[in-house]
């Protein structure tokens, strides 16, 4: 299944690794390992706490060793990866990706948000306001209403799916008969694209924002199969 925000951890696995390490020494604040404490998704900061009660296991187990040597590990779910880093004006650079430095933390801009890393080791006092926000307001539930509707959204992807499924694989007298169900999932599938993207633009909390983009993930997985 394919799991949310894992094209924003591409950034980082496509790494390319130089032959040789820089010289210059890199400064000691940003020697040692870092993780992933959240991810900034338009105007919304999601602490990786709540990713990860919710199944993107990718955000737990991602870890970026930056070592003295210049030499940086990148890891995730059992793979690991070696590359060089170097300290630039903004922040580091690892690979060819370039990860800015602020609020003591080093951000990846990826197209679908930006992730931010946090060194390990961190104690709650020393953790950032936005990560302690969301501890104080526990990124409130998610709303019955809102979970139904999505739950709803997405059964009926699995119905418009295991139709479409039939009926490209139907005999022509097969599909005579099909047809008319056709025109009925083509007009429910407008409707429910339509309720989907008046949703996305609705004010979601932080918990359903992250349900939001599970759902959506899966629904996109599944639609490619159909078409792809």
């Amino acid at each position: 299944m394919k799991k949310i925000f894992i094209l924003m951890l591409a950034v980082v696995f496509a790494l390319s690794a130089s032959a040789c390490r820089e010289s210059e020494k890199n400064s000691d604040i940003f020697i040692g390992e870092w993780k992933i404490s959240g991810a900034q998704i338009g105007d919304r900061y999601i602490d990786s706490r709540l990713f990860i009660e919710l199944g993107v296991n990718e955000f737990e187990s991602f870890s970026l060793v930056l070592e003295p040597d210049g030499k940086a590990i990148i890891s995730s779910e059992g793979q690991q990866q070696e590359t060089d880093w170097q300290e630039n004006e903004n922040g580091v650079k690892v690979g060819d990706a370039k990860l800015e430095y602020r609020d003591e933390a080093l951000w990846i801009d990826t197209e679908q948000g930006n992730l931010r890393l946090e060194k390990a080791g961190s104690s709650d006092e020393e953790i950032t306001d936005e990560s302690s926000r969301f501890r104080e307001e526990e990124s409130d539930a998610i709303r019955p209403e809102f979970k139904r509707a999505m739950d709803s959204y997405e059964q009926f992807f699995d119905e418009y799916i295991s139709f479409m499924e039939r009926y490209s694989n139907a005999t022509t007298e097969e599909m005579l008969s099909l047809i008319s169900d056709y025109a009925d999932y083509m007009t429910k599938f407008t409707q429910t694209m339509e309720a989907l993207e008046k949703l996305e633009n609705s004010e979601m909390n932080e918990a359903e924002a992250v349900y939001y983009a599970q759902v959506s993930a899966r629904i996109s997985e599944k639609l490619m199969s159909v078409v792809g």
